[in-house]
C-alpha cells in the first residue's frame, strides 16, 4: 500500500506572517501582542519580547498554531473554523491565563472570536510528495522557491478553501511559469492576492475575480501533470525524477501513484465501478502487470466497484 508519511505544517517566525485557516476564507495575521483576522484586531496582553515566536500552519488537523515564551510564561494556542465561526483553543497558558481583548483563558479553554465565514466540508484529499523532507519554514522555502518544495504543500490547502467563482489576468498570467507564479500570486504563507503588494513588477495588470481561486488554478495545474481523466502522468515534468501521489480521482475511482526516474512504478486502483477501465501510460511503457498478470499497453481491464488493484512491473 502506498503511503505519504511527509506531515504538511509549514510555519513562520516572522511576526505578521499571514495564513489562511484552513477549510475556511478567514485570513489571519498573527503577532506575539496582536492578532488580526480580516480587518478585526484582538489585543493579547503579553509582555516581550516575545522568544521562539512561531506560527504554524497545520494541514493535517486543518488548524493554525500560535506559539512563543512571554515574559509570563509559555502560551500555545490553536485557531480553527467550524459551522460556528472562527474558535481559539488555549493549548498552554502562563500561569495567570492568556488574556485576548476583555477574555483571560486558561489552558482547554475555547473561545468563538468570531461567528460566519465560509466552510469547506472535511474531505479526503489528494496527496502529493516530490521527493523533498526539508524543514518547512516558509521564509527558506519562499528563498529557495523550489516547486518540489511548496507544490504539495499548496495542493493541499487549495482542496481547503471555498470555492468562489474565477479570477482574470494579475499573477494569473505567470500560471505556466510556476516559479514566478509562486513569488508573484502569494504572501505569508499562501495567501493570494490579485495586485502586486511587494511591487516586484512581475505582471502588469490588477487581477479580477477571488483571489483564492489563484489556488483553484494551481491545483488545477499541478494536477495535469499527474492525471489528466484516464491518462497516468501524462504531462511529468522533468526535473520530478520521483514522488508520488495518493487518492487521484479517476473515472474508474481513486488511484495512487509512485513514480522513479520520471517513470511509473506502480499504481493502486480503488475501484468506484463495475465494467471496462483503459488507462493510457506514459508512451515508453509498452507492457504492465494488472494483479499479477502480464498485459499489454492500453489493453482493456475488467474491475469490479469495491475492489483494488495493483498495477507494476512496467516495462518499455
Amino acid at each position: 500500500m502506498l503511503k505519504i508519511t511527509e506531515k504538511l505544517r509549514p510555519f513562520s517566525h516572522q511576526p505578521g506572517t499571514s495564513c489562511l485557516v484552513p477549510r475556511s476564507d478567514w485570513i489571519v495575521r498573527a503577532y506575539p501582542a496582536l492578532l488580526r483576522v480580516q480587518e478585526t484586531e484582538f489585543a493579547i496582553h503579553i509582555t516581550g519580547p516575545v522568544r521562539e515566536f512561531t506560527i504554524q500552519m497545520d494541514l493535517e488537523r486543518d488548524c493554525l498554531w500560535v506559539w512563543g515564551i512571554a515574559k509570563e510564561g509559555c502560551f500555545r494556542y490553536r485557531l480553527s473554523a467550524d459551522v460556528a465561526g472562527l474558535s481559539l483553543y488555549i493549548d498552554r497558558s502562563p500561569k495567570d491565563g492568556f488574556k485576548i481583548g476583555s477574555h483571560t483563558l486558561k489552558a482547554k479553554d475555547k473561545l468563538l472570536l468570531l461567528s460566519g465565514g465560509h466552510l469547506v466540508a472535511p474531505l479526503k484529499p489528494e496527496r502529493i510528495f516530490l521527493g523533498i523532507s526539508k524543514a518547512q519554514d516558509w521564509d527558506q522555502v519562499q528563498k529557495r522557491n523550489a516547486i518540489h518544495e511548496w507544490a504539495p504543500i499548496l495542493y493541499a490547502l487549495a482542496q481547503k478553501v471555498p470555492e468562489r467563482g474565477d479570477v482574470k489576468e494579475g499573477p494569473l498570467t505567470l500560471i505556466d511559469n510556476l516559479p514566478e507564479f509562486f513569488s508573484a500570486a502569494f504572501e505569508g504563507i499562501l495567501v493570494p492576492h490579485l495586485n502586486d503588494p511587494l511591487h516586484q513588477g512581475l505582471f502588469s495588470s490588477v487581477g479580477k475575480g477571488n483571489p483564492l481561486a489563484l489556488l483553484t488554478r494551481a491545483f488545477q495545474k499541478l494536477r495535469g501533470y499527474l492525471l489528466v481523466d484516464n491518462q497516468i502522468l501524462p504531462a511529468l515534468l522533468a526535473d520530478w525524477h520521483c514522488g508520488r501521489a495518493l487518492h487521484l480521482q479517476s473515472p474508474y475511482g481513486r488511484i495512487d501513484l509512485e513514480w522513479t526516474k520520471g517513470t511509473l512504478r506502480q499504481m493502486v486502483l480503488h475501484a468506484e465501478k463495475t465494467g471496462e477501465a483503459n488507462f493510457i501510460f506514459q508512451k515508453p511503457i509498452k507492457s504492465f502487470r494488472f494483479n499479477g498478470e502480464r498485459l499489454e499497453r492500453n489493453q482493456s481491464l475488467s474491475i469490479e466497484s469495491g475492489k483494488t488493484y495493483l498495477f507494476d512491473r512496467f516495462q518499455k
